[in-house]
């Protein structure tokens, strides 16, 4: 099969490359340029520039070092260094230095048709619903109403919502993604592999106020719900105890598995932090909404 010397001309690779946690330096720069890494043939002029714009970067340390590692097992026949850089922080970088690179950003008018033609039904993605763990793609195919079994398309909004679900996981604030919601497989965190608590998914789009096609479905109608319960009065212990109810014992929490019971430390921790409590009071609600064996907070159910 002919491979072809643009990207743009062989959506299989693009779709391929999209989907690398990171990037070395001559593979990004030959992207940046439009330009098919898996094409050998390409003469050094035509991706040099976006080479040294990369490594100006990580010397200047416009991209952050915690995102960079030194590859000492390559180099090319003229000596040139070369890194790994993580590929969400690359697009940050284009994005900060207004660089319009056509790989890193697609056209939504590319994508558009080739999604109305794999669009799966409601009831495929039903069957999805029934796993308790994803994959930061899995995750971002349902939450953008695609079928995660079909990846021989990219949808749109595809990279934005990966990128942002996979620094929500990296970036753990030890609530939502922690010990307890991600599985790294014993290795690093990789957007195809390691696992994700489907509760915890759940739980930072609602944090975020992101309705989608899949996750919170049922939003506006569990809103309406704890808006009946909640007396008229209310003191400002009590708001925030309702608060710590909805965000730790709502749709999050199953009775029959403690794994969902948040850790006293951490609770009292947010409620300190979140709300300036003194640690009596934040035992205190802890306490008063801490679930017994097989009972939620929020009543039987």
């Amino acid at each position: 099969m002919e491979i072809k010397k643009y990207i743009a001309d062989d959506k299989i690779a693009a779709h391929e490359w999209r989907r690398r946690d990171r990037l070395n330096l001559f593979i990004a720069a030959k992207l940046i340029k439009g330009l098919n890494p898996n094409y050998e043939h390409h003469y050094r002029d035509e991706w040099l520039d976006g080479y040294y714009l990369l490594l100006t970067a990580i010397e200047d340390e416009n991209i952050a070092k915690n995102h960079v590692e030194k590859n000492n097992y390559s180099s090319d026949s003229q000596g040139l260094d070369d890194y790994f850089v993580d590929a969400v922080e690359l697009k940050r970088f284009l994005s900060l230095a207004d660089i319009d690179a056509d790989f890193f950003f697609p056209k939504k008018q590319n994508k558009l048709a080739v999604v109305k033609k794999n669009q799966p039904s409601v009831f495929n993605l039903e069957f999805w619903s029934l796993r308790e763990w994803l994959t930061i793609d899995e995750a971002t195919y349902l939450a953008l109403g695609c079928d995660p079994s079909n990846k021989n398309y990219c949808p749109d909004g595809w990279e934005g919502l990966s990128s942002v679900l996979y620094e929500a996981v990296a970036n753990s604030d030890g609530f939502t993604f922690d010990s307890r919601t991600v599985d790294f497989k014993e290795e690093g965190l990789n957007v195809d592999k390691t696992l994700i608590k489907v509760s915890a998914i759940k739980e930072w789009f609602q944090l975020k106020k992101m309705e989608n096609a899949f996750f919170n479905r049922e939003k506006k109608e569990s809103i309406n719900t704890e808006e009946i319960v909640r007396p008229e009065y209310r003191s400002r212990l009590m708001t925030i105890m309702y608060e710590t109810i909805n965000r730790y014992y709502s749709k999050n929490y199953d009775p029959n598995d403690r794994d969902t019971v948040t850790k006293q430390t951490d609770l009292v921790e947010w409620l300190e932090t979140t709300y300036s409590l003194s640690n009596a009071e934040a035992r205190a609600i802890d306490k008063m909404t801490r679930p017994e064996q097989s009972i939620s907070p929020q009543g039987k159910k």
